[in-house]
This record gives C-alpha cells, sequence and structure tokens, in this order.
C-alpha cells in the first residue's frame, strides 16, 4: 500500500494584501487551494492542484453568487472506500456576509451577500475534477431547517452559510451513503451522495439534504434539554423538533457495524451525540447531550461571598451557580459576557447580555435593566467586550460601563438608567474616547480603583483581515495625571496616554496597581478575527508603564507565544489569561511561571478576584470556571486602604515568580467529564478550532507489488 494525502488550505479572508511594518506589501493567502502528496505528505512533496480553480468543474461554480475570491476554509472528507472525495468549500470573498461583512466588489449591486459558503462539492478522479452538490441556496430551502425562516427575516438574507468562514464540518456515513454537513444547522442528504446526479455544466441539480439539527425552534426557546425530545409547554408550535445549538464546529462519525453509526457533534452548545439503527438515517429531535451547555465560552466569572458563582457564556445566556454545586440556572440571559457581585451583598450582582447591563437584588429571581438610555439603549451600550465593565474593589456601588464613552454610576442596584434616548439617570458620561477617519473608538479593557481609572480603546479593532495589522489604532484613555486629583463621574484629569513603545497590537486587558496607580500593565492581542496571534515568538505581549501609559515597555518575558486576554494585579503579583493558561509574575519582572496544578492547557479569556480577594477566578474556552485558592499559595491580594498616585508599586523584584506553595486549580465545570464514549473509543477535537484551516484527509490504496 501507498498513502495519498490532500491537503486544502483555506485563509478565511482569502488573498487579501497586506502591509507589511516596512510598507512593502504581501498577499495573504496566495496558496488557497487544495494540495496533493504521492509520497505520504513528506515535506516539499505536495503539489497544488489546479483543477480546483476551473469554473466548469472545480471550486468556482458560483450559481448566483459571482466571487473575486471564491475559495477560503475548507474541509475534506473520503468515503471510506476511497472512492470519493468531498470538499465543503467556504468562500473568502463573501466572508461574514450581512451589514457588518466586507462587500465582494464582483457583485455588481455592491450589496453584501446573504452567505459565505461557496459549494459542497463531490469528486470521483482524485480531486481533478469536481461536481457542486449542495448550494447555500438549496441547504436553505431543505426541510426541517429554519435557516429559510432566518432568512426571510433578516433584510438582505441569512442562507445557510451565513457563518462559513467560521462555521463548518463535513462527513460520510457509510451506513447508507449518506453526506453529513455542519453549518449553522446540521445536514444530512436523502439519498446516496456518491450516486446523485451532478450538478456542474448544467442549471443547479443538487443533492437532496434535509436538516437533522435545525438553527433555532419555537419549542427549544420555551423547553429546556434535548432528551427526552418531550413536547412543547403552552402548545407552543415546534418547527422542525426540538434542537441543540446552532453553528457548528466539530464531528466525529463511529461505524458502529451491522448498519449502526454514531454521531458527535461539537457547536456552540457544547457536546451532542446521535445513533441510528440499521436501514435508518440519523434525524432530528432525537440527540442527547453529553456535555454541560454552561461549559461553553465563559467570557467572565465572579465568586460570590455566600460561595455562589456567576459566568457569563456567551451564546449560552448567563449562569448561577449556587454555592458547591456544578448544576446551574439561567439569569440575565445572552449574549452573556461581564458579570460582577457585590463585595458585601452577595445577592446583589450584576451582568451584561447583549451589551445591556442587568441587576438582581434577590439572588437571580428578577433582574433590572439599568442601562443608561433605556428608550435607545445605545449611549450606554457596551461593545460586548467583556472587559469594557468594572465594578471598583473599594466600592460596589461604583460601576463603570465603557462604550465610546465612559459612564460611571456610584448608585450601585438602585442606579436610574434614565428615562429617553439621551437620559442617562444617574449615570454621569466621564470622558469621550474619540474617533479616527471618521471611526469612533470602542472600549475593550477597564480597570478602576476608587477614582483612577483605565480604558483601553481601538478605532480599527480586528484589521488583519482586510487591512494590514499595522494599521490598528489603540489608545489608552486614563484620569491618571501628575499634579492632578480625579473625582468619579467627571471629566477631570482625562486625557489619552502617549503609549511610547506601543506595539501595533490590540488592548484586551489593563490593570492599575493600587499602591501606585501610575503603573499600569497592558494585556495585548493580534486584532485578528480569527483570534491566532501571526506576532511571532518575541512579540511583545504583556507591557508595563510606569507612568501612566506615557511609556510602555515589554515584560512578556518568558510567556508562551499567545495572546493574551486577560491582566489582573493584586498585591505583589501580575496574573495573565493567556491561550495557555494562567501565568503569574512577581511586578515588575520578566518571569513568568504557570499558575498551580490540575487546569488543562486551554485559553483564558478571563480573570477575576473572588469577593473576598482570596480566590482567582478563571473563565476558559470550553473548559468551564477554574477557582484557584490564592491564600493556600501564599500569595497576598490584600488592598491598600486607599489607591494612592505615589507608593511602592511595581518595584522590579527577584528572577522567582515562585508562588509560596503551589495547591491545584479547581473546577467548577469540568468538561473533562463531559464526553463519555459508552463504549466507543472517539477523540474528539471540539473547541477552538482555528479559521485558517489546513483540512487533510489520508487514503490508503492498495496497488500490485511490482
Amino acid at each position: 500500500p501507498y498513502y495519498e494525502v490532500f491537503a486544502a488550505v483555506g485563509y478565511v479572508a482569502g488573498n487579501v494584501t497586506i502591509t507589511n511594518p516596512d510598507g512593502s506589501t504581501t498577499h495573504a493567502a496566495p496558496g488557497n487551494g487544495l494540495y496533493r502528496s504521492a509520497q505520504r505528505g513528506k515535506v516539499g512533496t505536495f503539489k497544488r492542484m489546479n483543477g480546483v480553480y476551473s469554473k466548469a468543474n472545480g471550486w468556482e461554480q458560483q450559481y448566483g453568487h459571482p466571487s473575486n475570491d471564491p475559495i477560503g476554509r475548507t474541509r475534506l472528507v473520503w468515503t471510506p472506500d476511497g472512492k470519493y472525495l468531498f470538499a465543503l468549500v467556504a468562500d473568502a470573498g463573501h466572508r461574514s456576509g450581512g451589514f457588518l461583512g466586507p462587500v465582494d466588489p464582483v457583485n455588481p449591486t455592491g450589496l453584501p451577500h446573504p452567505t459565505s459558503l461557496n459549494g459542497v462539492y463531490r469528486s470521483s478522479d482524485d480531486g481533478k475534477t469536481w461536481d457542486e452538490v449542495a448550494t447555500s441556496d438549496a441547504l436553505t430551502a431543505s426541510p426541517g431547517s429554519s435557516q429559510g425562516i432566518l432568512s426571510g427575516a433578516s433584510a438582505l438574507g441569512y442562507n445557510t452559510g451565513i457563518q462559513a468562514w467560521y462555521n463548518g464540518w463535513i462527513a460520510f456515513d457509510p451506513n447508507g451513503q449518506r453526506l453529513l454537513l455542519g453549518e449553522e444547522e446540521v445536514y444530512q442528504s436523502q439519498g446516496n451522495a456518491t450516486t446523485s446526479a451532478p450538478v456542474s455544466g448544467a442549471a443547479p441539480k443538487p443533492l437532496p439534504f434535509r436538516a437533522i439539527d435545525a438553527y433555532v425552534s419555537a419549542c427549544g426557546i420555551v423547553a429546556t434539554g434535548v432528551t427526552p425530545p418531550g413536547s412543547c409547554p403552552g402548545g407552543a408550535g415546534a418547527y422542525g423538533g426540538q434542537v441543540t445549538h446552532p453553528d457548528q464546529h466539530g464531528v466525529a462519525l463511529v461505524n458502529r457495524g451491522h448498519g449502526r453509526s454514531r454521531v458527535w457533534i461539537g457547536n456552540d452548545g457544547g457536546v451532542f451525540r446521535q445513533d441510528h439503527a440499521s436501514g435508518t438515517g440519523f434525524k432530528n429531535g432525537a440527540w442527547t447531550s453529553v456535555s454541560r451547555l454552561d461549559e461553553l465560552l465563559p467570557y467572565r466569572a465572579a465568586l460570590g461571598g455566600n460561595g455562589e458563582v456567576i459566568a457569563g457564556l456567551q451564546d449560552n445566556g448567563t449562569s448561577l451557580y449556587p454555592p458547591k454545586s456544578q448544576n446551574s440556572y439561567e439569569i440575565c440571559g445572552g449574549d452573556g459576557s461581564w458579570v460582577a457581585i457585590d463585595r458585601k451583598h452577595p445577592n446583589i450582582f450584576y451582568c451584561n447580555a447583549n451589551g445591556n447591563t442587568y441587576v438582581t437584588t434577590d439572588g437571580g429571581k428578577t433582574t433590572s435593566d439599568i442601562t443608561p438610555c433605556p428608550a435607545s439603549g445605545d449611549c450606554g451600550n457596551p461593545t460586548f467586550e467583556p472587559g469594557a465593565s468594572a465594578m471598583d474593589p473599594y466600592n460596589s456601588k461604583h460601576i463603570v460601563l465603557a462604550t465610546h464613552t465612559i459612564y460611571e454610576t456610584t448608585k450601585g442596584a438602585a442606579t436610574n438608567p434614565g428615562s429617553g434616548a439621551t437620559d442617562t439617570g444617574d449615570w454621569k458620561a466621564s470622558y469621550t474616547l474619540g474617533s479616527v477617519n471618521g471611526t469612533d473608538r470602542s472600549a475593550e479593557a477597564v480597570d478602576v480603583n476608587g477614582p483612577y481609572l483605565y480604558a483601553g480603546a481601538c478605532a480599527i479593532c480586528q484589521s488583519s483581515v482586510k487591512l494590514p495589522i499595522k494599521a490598528t489604532d489603540r489608545a489608552l484613555a486614563t484620569n491618571v495625571k501628575k499634579g492632578c486629583t480625579p473625582q468619579i463621574g467627571t471629566n477631570k484629569c482625562w486625557h489619552l496616554a502617549k503609549l511610547k513603545g506601543m506595539p501595533a497590537r490590540q488592548i484586551y486587558g489593563v490593570a492599575m496597581d493600587p499602591r501606585n496607580v501610575r503603573h499600569v500593565y497592558i494585556a495585548t492581542t493580534v486584532p485578528s478575527v480569527i483570534r491566532v496571534d501571526f506576532g511571532g515568538v518575541k512579540a511583545p505581549r504583556v507591557l508595563m508603564s510606569t507612568d501612566a501609559g506615557d511609556h510602555v515597555k515589554d515584560v512578556s518575558g518568558n510567556l508562551p507565544r499567545g495572546n493574551v486576554w486577560d491582566i489582573k494585579v493584586a498585591g505583589s503579583h501580575a496574573y495573565a489569561a493567556t491561550d495557555y493558561g494562567v501565568f503569574v509574575s512577581k511586578l515588575g519582572s520578566k518571569r513568568w511561571q504557570r499558575l498551580g496544578k490540575g487546569m488543562p492547557v486551554t485559553r483564558v479569556f478571563g480573570l477575576n478576584f473572588s469577593t473576598n480577594r482570596k480566590t482567582l477566578v478563571a473563565a476558559t474556552y470550553g473548559l468551564g470556571v477554574w477557582l484557584y485558592p490564592l491564600k493556600r499559595a501564599h500569595l497576598s491580594t490584600t488592598l491598600p486602604k486607599h489607591p494612592a498616585l505615589a507608593g511602592v508599586g511595581m518595584l522590579p523584584t527577584g528572577p522567582s515568580a515562585t508562588p509560596g506553595g503551589v495547591p491545584g486549580w479547581g473546577a467548577l465545570t469540568s468538561a473533562a467529564e463531559a464526553v463519555r464514549s459508552q463504549g466507543d473509543a472517539v477523540g474528539l477535537a471540539l473547541v477552538g478550532s482555528l479559521l485558517v484551516t489546513v483540512g487533510v484527509r489520508r487514503r490508503q490504496r492498495t496497488v500490485p507489488s511490482m
């Protein structure tokens, strides 16, 4: 036998022009496409298969959706016998169509497209020629799909594959010869996917599909759980049956023998499983959840005085965990992001859902919207960045919300949000962040200690998809100013720091030292919509300033390559939330060390201190909420009596960042127990999928010996 390896390279934004720091230009992805190696994938043996660039029988069969750059993120699957190769191809030119997406210049109307899916293709000759067997329009019209309803309700459409640059998987079920697709919904071909009539060379005649996990269900909105299917409360209609969750990212299909198959899917709601018997296929309403929905994407989490934990879970709302419980219930709604708990009154806590700010005074039983300008919901609506809101550790009633403008209230749960489109009630506008070339800056990170505030912001925040990273705007606004005493809720002392020495990276976290508020840490990411750090091994990831942000220096030291999503300062240490877990360093040091034991290597999006400041709370990507006992590690988090403009603060220390004792993290929710194979050895890669993809498939063939 010998092995052929096929690799599909698909940068999500395609072959855009990138301007380098020296002013030269390069193309981002001149190599997008399909490659083949006949020598087991050895270095230097891959050859580009130019047949995919054929409008007649390649991946450019754009029925009604012309594109200037049709090949983007790509997924591949072989049939088990190696006779057929299928490809799910996103369209780089139509990336993220809709109001917020770029306009493809090939489209003569100048309107964004209702999809960023190129199509689904089949080859029977090792990828030399292709037939298109599924289009976005055909999938949108599939029985059981709710995508058509969503598209009809949207001004510009919301067809299947609207997020193909982000969603997407493809699988083949040998028991029935059916093709399975994951986009926003899950689809299954209604017949043998290897023998359907071809599409190429004629009007579209795609292979019929059926949605087996719809985007949304009226029943799913008002009912909980996915198994048993049950009935809708109150007579609510169920379109297509109960559903799991939209936005599909991972799949594993197991041939269980005797005509039976099992499929595992991973989406923005967790991990789900379904079996089918011999002679049947998968169907809607038959999914079993094998993980807790609230394990996915906690942006922020907080631990209160009673031991309760609340977490903002993006697509999965905002959850409250009662003390010592791993079971939760929904509060505030979603998309959930920032959360905070009153230090003295644990039944009072705050959360952001879809940008609006809510407060509860009865432990989550009821909530009130305290967003400024309730008639419009715009003026005090944070930019959906979890770090753009903050609670003052010195006064839990002092809350900061930052959008284009920084708002403050000192009334806490009693805050009056106002009564109109411009009335901010008890919220006071402290500072407006300005604009760059007509684009308003939006806050992405805030830190507050008493009257002192820092806010990281940007106008061009995610530039690496269509614009050069060099174009990234970043700003640090602060009222920490030498010779000036700030006041809460006023514009006194506010200005933009000079940020001399700041690289072209996005500010995603800021943390001042309360012992000397002129000393501030800055956490950075690469401004990339695909959230991959292209900065290189030595790129600055954490910066430090001792003059309120006018000058910054790199203190990344030995931090691993990757983004830093949040930063916290307490006592004599700084804590960094990175792509690889939580790291700790003594203030002023460049030496970092992984904090504690027990937490898997995973992306951490947010850090928080418990209300008693004895525990560090980490919100991870896909692995739930984790707690670290700072007191047991002899790490001081005591606040000074008052924040100060000058003091000890951030003095250089010895080279060691080692805590005095290394206890382990404790998982409030654990994905390690989420996936149970129940007899099948299945490996899953369900979270953190990269949008710059190399979809590799190996096919083994037996040839006569020579």
